[in-house]
């Protein structure tokens, strides 16, 4: 089996009843899940595969270039196996160290990995630790493919993907150096066996020493220098003034051009390492809007939630004092609040263009699909944003509803409630200060015709128990003499007209009707469910 073999796979089927090759994923591994006469034919030869030999498939469907006809489960055990393979070819020493190559994935990588799992069987099996296992396997059947071939690394890979190559051996390496005049310092390194067989960086000047007496392979070596300086201007004034052998202070200009330059400078081969800061592009001002900061007097798909813009580098707000001074500044970089921040003007400006254009608030509804990802953000709010406090507590209350606080039965309440209902009743004092609880989720409309259903007015009757002692739901509307009333919903039908199924588990409470039907004496069960309040006689 071959990267070619892969390469067919799920081509666009015109026959009904197909459906792609899907995949279980286990503790330890994965396993195909499908029925031949289900499958194309290609995707019938790659189900044998992966049944002969699931992981060598897997490292040959990595080789070959993606099909766009995958099924999402097969589609994720394609990028596992090309993450495996872009880690693989960023070894410097890959070329000496051969068969003895580990390639593991970083912290980085695996949480890529890790939210690009489909909502597929055995989802949640996989973790960092079952990443590794997987590169793991394929590390092994690198390591005995290469270690039968004969040629080299480089040849290995272009013939199984023109597309993968070897890095060279040399580094560069850009850190942050303790002097206010000179904040950055540059190192090139390459890679080499030592005396104890083990592959080692060192710096560039020792290759002089190794291959005084092999002037070919010095040049095999040095070549790259050459790729490097037609594409920086930077490095060629390192290459020509033979400084590129020495360690280099560099000031926060020069490090800037580094930085600016390194896509075009990896390009020849040589790879450079950098700060995080760099990488993650934490040095960018960005826009970040918070969404419902504050906790708004009701709530609805119509509650207005706050929009509060504001510019930040790293997650870290920027004062307007701190927006002037990068300003004042010329481009390139600067150090603000601990941080080198990137300075560009035209970036800034049109930052705080966009600020200005954010609007004040926005429909619940409108968040919950911004944060479920169904909504359209409009295109002046900019890339990140977040939720603000109060918003962050609301949804974290609707996941995980357990950790709500618990509330205390009131002594008046005489019952006994379920486990789900004294979650359900948790819920109703978490939504304390709103003026009516949404009677669709507990009504009894057409969906729910018929009597109100026991168990919900139980923990309903528990919260209006509560009012008296202050802890239930407010309704100012309801609240005649001082009176504190709370709202309960599902309530309907003759038996609540009068008030006398709602004595039952609260006596001495006084209820009254928040529906327009019961108030006029409808009690059609078709309707839609009502509400009812409760308060202290007198």
């Amino acid at each position: 089996m071959n990267a070619a073999q892969v390469n067919k796979n799920n081509q666009p089927q015109g026959n009904k009843g197909l459906v792609p090759l899907q995949f279980l994923f286990t503790e330890d591994g994965f396993c195909p899940d499908g029925r031949p006469e289900q499958l194309s034919p290609a995707d019938q030869k790659l189900l044998g595969q992966f049944e002969q030999d699931r992981y060598g498939a897997l490292y040959h469907m990595g080789l070959a270039e993606k099909s766009p006809y995958l099924s999402p489960s097969a589609a994720f055990l394609y990028q596992v196996s090309d993450a495996f393979f872009k880690t693989l070819t960023s070894l410097p020493e890959l070329e000496i160290s051969r068969g003895e190559t580990r390639a593991e994935p970083s912290e980085e990588a695996a949480d890529r990995l890790i939210r690009a799992v489909p909502f597929v069987i055995g989802a949640e099996y996989i973790t960092e630790k079952w990443i590794r296992g997987i590169f793991r396997k394929l590390n092994e059947i690198f390591s005995r493919e290469i270690g039968d071939y004969d040629g080299t690394v480089e040849m290995y890979l272009t013939e199984k993907n023109q597309h993968l190559h070897v890095p060279e051996r040399i580094f560069f390496h850009l850190v942050e150096n303790k002097d206010d005049d000179f904040p950055f310092a540059f190192l090139a390194t390459y890679a080499t066996r030592g005396e104890d067989g083990k592959v080692r960086h060192v710096p560039l000047k020792y290759a002089l020493t190794e291959y005084k007496n092999e002037r070919e392979k010095l040049l095999a070596l040095l070549a790259c220098l050459n790729r490097a300086a037609e594409v920086s201007n930077l490095i060629s004034g390192f290459v020509e003034n033979g400084e590129m052998f020495h360690p280099l202070r560099l000031t926060s200009e020069e490090a800037y051009i580094f930085l600016k330059q390194i896509e075009d400078i990896e390009s020849t081969g040589i790879l450079c390492r950098i700060p995080n800061w760099w990488k993650r592009k934490a040095a960018q001002v960005s826009m970040s809007v918070s969404m419902g900061e504050e906790k708004p007097s009701m709530l609805g798909f119509d509650t207005l939630v706050s929009m509060r813009p504001e510019l930040t580098v790293d997650g870290v707000p920027l004062s307007r004092e701190d927006i002037e001074l990068l300003l004042a500044q010329t481009d390139g970089l600067a150090f603000l609040k601990g941080k080198w921040i990137e300075v560009d003007h035209e970036r800034l400006k049109k930052l705080l263009e966009e600020m200005e254009e954010v609007p004040e608030d926005l429909t619940l509804m409108d968040a919950l699909r911004l944060e479920l990802g169904t909504g359209k953000a409009s295109a002046d709010v900019g890339q990140l944003v977040t939720n603000g406090a109060w918003l962050s507590s609301l949804l974290m209350n609707l996941r995980k509803p357990e950790s709500i606080r618990k509330a205390v039965l009131p002594k008046s309440f005489r019952a006994t409630l379920r486990p789900y209902q004294r979650l359900h009743l948790a819920q109703l004092y978490g939504q304390a200060g709103l003026r009516r609880l949404p009677c669709g989720r507990y009504g009894t409309g057409k969906d729910r015709a018929g009597p109100c259903i026991p168990g919900k007015a139980a923990q309903d009757k528990s919260a209006c128990a509560g009012a008296s002692g202050g802890a239930g739901i407010a309704d100012r509307k309801l609240a005649e003499g001082g009176g504190k009333v709370c709202s309960v919903t599902g309530f309907s039908g003759p038996a609540w007209k009068d008030g006398a199924e709602a004595g039952r588990g609260v006596p001495g409470k006084q209820y009254i009707s928040h529906d327009h039907n019961l108030r006029n004496g409808h009690t059609d069960q078709g309707a839609a469910g009502g509400t009812m309040g409760v308060r202290d006689p007198g």
